[in-house]
């Protein structure tokens, strides 16, 4: 993988289990992807990340790369409002995505806190800088 393209915190993508988020930005969401990045690797977080920097807008990733477009962030990129994919990249490393088995006792409460928490902060210091 491209370092610079695919900069990453903490992971070792090709063990492919879900022990760290995939955070996906197009072209217009770049700053809004390195600020949610700068608070995964706060001291009290310390989310493990793989960031995913797609440099292209809506059209292209459309016709190209559909499955990053699976999820709420999609109607703001074709909008060319920043935002965000973070996600645990669902049925590609979670055999369990939609299935009868994806049960609560195989959720990691301390995982999910961690992205919440890195989460908050973004939105505390961008509406701080805006």
């Amino acid at each position: 993988m491209h370092p610079r393209m695919f900069p990453s915190y903490k992971v070792k993508a090709r063990k492919r289990i879900g022990d760290f988020i995939s955070v996906i930005s197009d072209k217009n969401s770049k700053e809004l992807g390195k600020l949610f990045c700068k608070k995964c690797k706060q001291e009290e977080i310390k989310l493990p990340y793989l960031w995913v920097k797609l440099p292209l807008k809506f059209e292209k990733i459309a016709k190209w790369l559909m499955d990053t477009l699976r999820s709420d962030h999609a109607p703001f990129w074709k909008e060319n409002i920043p935002a965000l994919m973070i996600t645990d990249t669902a049925n590609f490393r979670y055999p369990y995505y939609h299935t009868e088995a994806d049960t609560i006792d195989k959720l990691d409460f301390d995982f999910i806190k961690k992205i919440t928490q890195a989460t908050i902060a973004a939105v505390i210091e961008l509406a701080e800088t805006t």
